[in-house]
């Protein structure tokens, strides 16, 4: 299963840095104690390092460039992503899915298993395209390992680390976004255009599933482009 990009946003400092989280393909479950490479095109091994318990890990990216990833883990097949450019001081990070395989324990075949209601989850996201658009790099993207591990209180918690959108004070937290009128989306249904949506108010983070943020006209898909907005909030709910 391919890697799926959660979140591309430009780093503070000058470091490179590629994140995120190893995860179960089709339940989403943590891989922790996987193992993650950084190669140049020329088959280099620039940066290792290894997923935690939560299935977090880093690699520190020495230069700007163009790079592929690959992971491992047992009880999975490998995979290998890329190739992908990293641009100077910044911060890639991704949910990476790996496809599972029998285990064999004294010539027994033990099969991994996980929650109904994750793997409906993660069947939903796959039917609804979102895991095709966030591997296209556009956007900004809250997958379900970061919503749970968040724990947001309010749903514009979770939104705050996406730029180029204000959250106004006031009665509830009202979004804005710089590129002027946009969609709040909420499984496929139109349910706020313009500027200033009371997220808070429209859905509760313990029923999300996942978000995708798109504040330009330039990154923003066919699929939401609903009459002249040029941003979208969608939000996908666990159903």
């Amino acid at each position: 299963m391919a890697a799926a990009l959660a979140l591309l946003s430009p780093g503070a400092g000058a470091a490179q840095v590629v994140e995120g989280y190893l995860l179960a393909g089709g339940t989403g479950a943590k891989v922790g104690d996987g193992t993650l490479r950084l190669h140049t095109p020329g088959g280099v091994t620039v940066a290792q390092g290894e997923s935690d318990d939560e299935g977090y890990f880093r690699l520190d990216v020495p230069e700007r460039g163009t790079y592929f990833l690959t992971a491992s883990a047992e009880g999975f097949a490998d995979l290998t992503h890329g190739h992908f450019e990293v641009r100077r001081g910044q911060t890639h990070t991704w949910d990476i899915y790996l496809r599972p395989q029998p285990i064999s324990l004294d010539g027994i075949d033990v099969a991994t298993r996980t929650p109904l209601a994750t793997r409906v989850t993660d069947v939903r996201l796959d039917m609804f395209g979102y895991k095709e658009r966030a591997a296209s790099g556009l956007g900004w993207f809250i997958s379900p390992a970061t919503i749970e591990r968040k724990k947001a209180a309010n749903t514009s918690d979770l939104l705050r680390m996406v730029t180029r959108m204000d959250m106004g004070q006031g009665f509830g937290t009202r979004l804005r976004m710089d590129c002027g009128e946009y969609i709040g989306v909420v499984d496929n249904i139109t349910l706020f255009t313009g500027q200033g949506w009371d997220i808070d108010f429209a859905v509760s983070p313990i029923d999300i599933a996942a978000i995708e943020v798109y504040t330009s006209l330039a990154e923003l898909p066919v699929e939401f482009r609903r009459g002249g907005n040029c941003g979208a909030v969608v939000i996908w709910t666990k159903g």
